[in-house]
């Protein structure tokens, strides 16, 4: 019985000849950059001696549930056995194995393995696509169809309008919203707008245009299409969830006003459409029908986009298409 016990211990402390792996993943300990957490591969990013498993700070991510953190994974993934890329890292364990050495979109994320290597991942409308790979930001469409060199897909097609900006207002884009916008604070998906402000986007020369926005407002908010300073046509939803169009003529008269009532609590989609044909104020549902309209006959051409607010509102996205 004594003489077992003493075989054990020493196979623990391995006086038995035996080479000590306390974590078990293969290093003996005497040469393991974290002896006590298992780290088979010895990664060490940063070259300090210490292997990552045990000299990280954890990112909140463990993309194959094993557990472990992704920035203390020693294999994010399964080991396969196989190196294709001969960088010393098992297939099954790299973030992409098919790595070229380019991220276009500074995301972290190698371009040959980056399902949207033009943008973040952000998806706004959560059809799986992300935003700045959609042909339809707003309206699910994972098939992503198409007309034949259209820019739009088929779930969102305005007469052969083009997408040109859509701001899921992650973060403060600067080439749509320039300098310090005071009043206007950018939160994980939307701008909470506090207070009577407004803004003006970047110059937009466009003959034709669509704006496109999702709101929640106990105040007033309008989209205004300016020109020279002066505004030519305003789409606004007061707090009454009244949708109303105004038109200005060139000489500074109100040609013409038509409201809608919208009916509903829900966040409110908005669209706001300048064509040859006239002008339109549409609130549409989530499937991207007409719920209510007001329409004008005049067109005016719209070089800048204004968003205007008299109280504490939220926006979702901007969507901006023109001709």
């Amino acid at each position: 019985m004594l003489a077992l016990a003493l075989c054990a211990c020493n196979g623990l402390l391995g006086l038995d000849g035996a080479v000590p792996d306390s974590d078990r993943d293969g290093v003996a300990d005497a040469i393991d950059n974290c002896p006590f957490d298992a780290n088979p591969q010895q990664r060490d990013s940063d070259g300090n001696g210490l292997g990552d498993v045990c000299d990280c700070a954890a990112a909140g991510v463990d993309l194959d549930a094993d557990g472990v953190d992704d920035a203390c994974d020693d294999c994010v993934g399964v080991a396969t056995g196989e190196d294709v890329g001969g960088d010393g890292v098992d297939d099954g364990c790299e973030v992409c194995a098919e790595a070229i050495g380019v991220d276009m979109d500074a995301d972290g994320v190698d371009d040959a393995c980056d399902p949207c290597p033009l943008g973040s991942a952000h998806d706004e409308d959560g059809d799986g696509v992300a935003d700045a790979c959609d042909n339809c930001p707003t309206q699910p469409n994972p098939e992503q169809q198409s007309m034949p060199g259209a820019a739009l897909g088929d779930a969102c097609a305005q007469g052969g309008l083009q997408l040109t900006r859509f701001d899921p207002f992650v973060e403060q884009d600067p080439t749509l919203w320039p300098g310090i916008v005071p009043g206007w604070t950018w939160i994980d998906d939307g701008v909470e707008i506090s207070g009577a402000v407004s803004r003006s986007t970047t110059a937009v020369v466009a003959a034709e245009f669509m704006m496109e926005t999702r709101w929640t407002t106990k105040a007033t908010v309008a989209l205004e299409c300016r020109s020279g300073g002066t505004r030519r046509t305003a789409c606004t939803l007061d707090a009454m969830r009244q949708l109303t169009l105004s038109s200005i003529s060139f000489r500074g008269v109100p040609s013409s006003v038509t409201t809608a009532s919208i009916p509903g609590t829900e966040a409110i989609r908005i669209r706001f459409r300048a064509v040859t044909s006239g002008t339109m104020c549409e609130a549409i549902d989530a499937k991207g029908a007409v719920i209510e309209a007001a329409e004008v006959p005049e067109h005016a051409l719209c070089p800048t986009v204004k968003v205007v607010t008299t109280g504490d509102s939220h926006l979702d996205y901007l969507w901006l298409v023109t001709k």
